[in-house]
């Protein structure tokens, strides 16, 4: 059975694309895009350019990528990220955003957290992307 990211788009302006892996990944990952423009693990303080719509088993592969605004996703984010807290990159995930006044928070903020982590382990929960 696949596994479901794409919880409601409601119109948005989301798309899915297809790009070649240059890492594995599991649905609901965000990613970067490399110099090569081939999907890659997500890295603190880069920008997001989507979430990974399939799993990515190994590296060559077609990698099928959710982008866009307004949709609510299933991605993964850090255990600690609480209701209605902004998110933005993190390493391979997305983590709480502060608002300690760092220069790049501005441009990394991706969305807004729908459901809390669960205080354990880094899952997918609902984000809604901005």
């Amino acid at each position: 059975m696949a596994k479901e990211i794409i919880l409601n788009d409601g119109g948005a302006p989301a798309r899915i694309l297809p790009f070649v892996a240059a890492a594995t990944g599991s649905a609901g990952d965000p990613i970067i895009l490399d110099t090569a423009g081939k999907t890659a693990a997500l890295q603190a303080g880069r920008v997001v350019a989507g979430f990974l719509l399939t799993d990515v088993d190994a590296i060559g592969d077609m990698a099928n990528v959710v982008m866009g605004h307004g949709c609510i996703l299933n991605v993964k984010c850090d255990k600690d990220v609480t209701v209605g807290q902004l998110v933005m990159s993190g390493a391979a995930k997305l983590v709480g955003a502060t608002n300690d006044g760092d220069a790049g928070d501005s441009y990394e903020v991706v969305g807004f957290a729908l459901e809390a982590g669960d205080t354990v382990t880094d899952l997918p929960i609902k984000v809604l992307v901005s």
